[in-house]
This record gives C-alpha cells, structure tokens and sequence, in this order.
C-alpha cells in the first residue's frame, strides 16, 4: 500500500520482498526476487537485496553465482550492517557445503527467526560461526589435498573473511599441490589475480 500511495523507493521494494520470502517459508520466490532485482536498480549498495538476491542463487543450486552476488552486496558495506555480516556468514556456508561439508546438503533458507538471530548477534559471535566452518574445510582439505574446488573455495572464504594472510597460505599451498597440474595451477594464478593475492615466490 505504502508503494501505491507513496512510490517506489528502493527501502520500501526490499521491504516488501522480505516480507514475501518470510511468508513463503524462507524461500526466494521468483516475486521476491523481481522486487529485490528492482531494489538494485535503484539502490546498488542496499545490502538487504543483495543477502536475498544471493540466497535465491543458492537456493537454485548456483553457489558460485550466489557467492559472487553476496561478496559484491558486502563491498563498502557500513561496519557492522547486520545484512553484510548476513552475507559474510552465507559465503562461507556456500563456500563449505559445494565442497561436501554440508551435513544435509540442502541450499540455506532463511526464516524470520534465524534472520533476527544473526542481526542480534555481536560482532564476535558472527565471526565465530564463520571462523568454524571455513576452519573446518581447511582442516578437511590439509588431509585430503587434492580437491581444487577446495581450495579455491577455501582461499576466497579467507579472502571475505579478511584473512589475507592465511589466504595466501592456502594460495601457496596449493600451487604446491598442483604444481604438474598447468590447468588447475592456473585457476588459482586466476583466483589470486581476482582476489589481488600474491602469489609468493615462485609465482
């Protein structure tokens, strides 16, 4: 009503597609997503479109899309905006469950409650919940190293994290790995170049 009488204005767009993923289970429905497609034309840097738009990709199974749709919601975004971290934390979950960490495989959802609970959280809780889980896919990939789709998944989760350090460890690890692979070596000299990542000596 408020977009009849008033106009249509890119809060007012966002809203009225949160509303309708949240009546619809958590689910991105297609009327959702036109609104939020809509909120992005308007206002590129509304963070609360560019978590859904992302959660819709992940929702169709298209992760990579989806992870590249949230890091780019993520960018300058205000310290602390709840739908950032929002989209921090759903990277890193894309990033582990397309590597076979997921324990039910299913794409993320997002309810009501659980979208209150992470705009409640702290700064450190949310960092927490992420830390585990890309830590875990670390762990994984340091016994079992020859899983490309991995590490690169691994290396961009560090990389959103601002892990840089720890990014270019994991770069210079698995160059180390796929060192008489030329193809798969060049995906990772194309992901560090992405993510302005040097390569190390050597490289």
């Amino acid at each position: 009503n408020a977009i009849t009488l008033d106009g249509r204005t890119a809060a007012r767009l966002s809203g009225l597609g949160e509303a309708i993923v949240a009546q619809a289970g958590g689910v991105v429905t297609d009327d959702a997503l036109a609104r939020f497609e809509e909120t992005l034309e308007l206002n590129p840097a509304d963070t609360r479109a560019g978590f859904f738009a992302g959660l819709a990709a992940a929702q169709s199974g298209e992760l990579d899309l989806a992870s590249r749709t949230w890091l780019a919601s993520t960018d300058g975004a205000a310290q602390g905006d709840p739908w950032a971290e929002m989209s921090r934390r759903f990277i890193a979950q894309a990033e582990v469950q397309a590597s076979g960490e997921a324990t039910d495989g299913a794409a993320p959802k997002i309810d009501p409650e659980t979208a209150a609970a992470v705009e409640s959280m702290d700064a450190g809780e949310q960092q927490a919940m992420i830390a585990d889980m890309v830590d875990g896919l670390d762990a994984r990939l340091r016994e079992d190293p020859e899983d490309i789709e991995g590490w690169l998944r691994l290396i961009r989760a560090r990389v959103v994290m601002g892990e840089t350090a720890k990014a270019s460890d994991s770069l210079r690890t698995s160059l180390t790995v796929f060192a008489d692979d030329g193809a798969e070596s060049e995906r990772l000299r194309m992901l560090a170049a992405e993510l302005n990542l040097a390569l190390g000596e050597g490289g």
